[in-house]
């Protein structure tokens, strides 16, 4: 029952829903499936074949390698990699067996926490007038390159031995699949590596191949979100940077070649952040690589200034688009309900992502994306063009685009206070001994450079005290009521 609708079907033909209306009768069945496959060691094979859908991700669209081959695989299938990619992620968890620098398809952790705690790094170097460097790495294929010989290796070396690792093993071994476009399909071919994307138990095998990347002496620090991989320096001189840089390349293109993984050097980028103009000459597998000026980087585009011009011009973009779809096609027969959802499924959903980071913007692309939101907003509810904005927010209980931004960092901060997400922030707790009421988050006073002041971190904690200050009991309680909570003290922020 607790199965996701989903329309996509496996080489089985069963559809999710199948499942879920015989739930009463087909449990008992899969579950006696899923406990012999576990006690024996096997797997069905029946439940390792997959449909791989090719996916579109960007450029052009005659590179085979702009496609993503997402697996589509059976019900039972997916059942039974859930109960596995479970149980292997709480023993990896009860272990301590992940490095802290891999934020992917762990518990409590996403995107967000990851660009956090990267640009709270960098805005920390550079307001310490240090100079950064940020190399964002590109691998060819990675899910699809994985060694399987390598990868039960590795999962030895963590314990994972006798019948678990046997059944893991057999999960690995002759995997087939078909590859499907539209009414066209392939002959079926054995997979002879790789882990499946698109399944439950993929991205936790991947993680645990990529693990060791931690312990190779890099002198950067790494951030990891499955195969999205940044390695940032900080350094007092050009010199010294440039040669750190080309020297943890180094161990990085060992590591690959060591474990049959393939670096994509004319897509990997770096980028120096500040207004340094100091050229220098990073190199991966003998190719210089491209200095850029901005990245895109789990979804949210970083620039050397830390301004996030691009990632807001391109935002307001997709917001000004879906202003016009919604104007020519929504009805006016549609309930005020539905247009809400419509509003929070495709608007909000875009305002939201990643704006305790990108939100240090300068005001005026703030007010930019604020003019955005009200158009949409106004055509969302088929309301005439010079209808007063305030009345918007306030009639439906709807965040402008400052109260999103302040909403999305005191969360963030309350997450890393209340241990409930993946962080490497430390964050203390202050508390006035006479006045119980005068509860803080200690927070470092920047320097007053333009990364100080616009500091991800700083302004963060400062949105997380007001409210603090207003409620200190939020400190015990969930998300919920801190959501609560904001929404009584915050006021709207036009």
């Amino acid at each position: 029952k607790d199965l996701k609708k989903t329309n996509a079907i496996g080489v089985d033909g069963l559809p999710t829903s199948v499942y879920k209306k015989c739930s009463e009768v087909l449990s008992p069945q899969i579950s006696n499936i899923i406990n012999e496959s576990l006690s024996l060691g096997t797997i069905p094979k029946t439940l390792k074949n997959s449909k791989i859908t090719p996916v579109y991700k960007g450029g052009e669209r005659s590179d085979l390698g702009n496609y993503r081959p997402i697996s589509v695989l059976s019900v039972l299938s997916k059942i039974l990699e859930g109960v596995v990619s479970e149980q292997l992620s709480d023993y990896v968890r009860k272990y301590g067996l992940l490095t802290q620098h891999q934020y992917g398809f762990r518990q409590g952790s996403s995107t967000e926490s990851a660009l956090f705690d990267l640009v709270s790094n960098i805005q920390s170097a550079r307001d310490a007038g240090r100079m950064v460097v940020a190399v964002f790495i590109d691998l060819c294929k990675a899910f699809d390159a994985v060694d399987h010989k390598g990868l039960l290796h590795k999962l030895a070396q963590y314990g994972i031995t006798g019948t678990p690792g046997e059944w893991l093993s057999d999960y690995l071994n002759e995997r087939r699949q078909v590859v499907a476009q539209g009414d066209v399909t392939s002959d079926e071919e054995v997979c002879e590596a790789g882990v499946p994307q698109g399944s439950r138990l993929g991205p936790c095998l991947f993680m645990v191949f990529v693990n060791d990347l931690d312990g190779i002496g890099l002198k950067g620090l790494i951030f990891m979100y499955a195969d999205d991989i940044c390695i940032l320096h900080i350094g007092d001189s050009k010199a010294d940077l440039e040669c750190a840089v080309n020297d943890d390349l180094k161990l990085f293109a060992s590591w690959t070649s060591k474990n049959k993984i393939t670096s994509n050097a004319k897509k990997t980028k770096y980028m120096i952040f500040g207004n340094n103009t100091e050229q220098m000459s990073i190199t991966l597998d003998g190719i210089v690589l491209e200095e850029v000026d901005s990245f895109r980087y789990l979804g949210v585009t970083l620039d050397r200034e830390l301004l996030f011009k691009e990632h807001i011009d391109g935002l307001t973009a997709r917001l000004s688009a879906l202003t016009g779809a919604l104007r020519r096609s929504m009805n006016r027969a549609v309930s005020r309900k539905l247009r809400k959802d419509i509003y929070y499924a495709m608007g909000h959903s875009m305002l939201s992502y990643g704006a305790s980071v990108w939100g240090c913007a300068p005001l005026g692309l703030i007010d930019q994306l604020q003019i955005a939101q009200n158009k949409l907003i106004k055509a969302t509810f088929s309301l005439d063009r010079f209808t007063s904005s305030l009345s918007l927010y306030e009639n439906f209980k709807i965040h402008p685009v400052r109260n999103i931004i302040t909403f999305s960092r005191t969360i963030h901060v309350h997450k890393i206070i209340t241990k409930t997400t993946h962080t490497q922030i430390k964050l203390e707790i202050k508390q006035n001994n006479f006045n119980t009421r005068k509860t803080n988050i200690q927070n470092i006073i920047p320097k007053t450079t333009k990364y100080g002041l616009n500091s991800i971190k700083y302004r963060a904690i400062n949105d997380y005290n007001k409210i603090l200050n207003k409620d200190v009991t939020i400190l015990n309680k969930s998300k919920k009521h801190l959501k609560n909570t904001i929404n009584k003290n915050i006021q709207i922020m036009l």
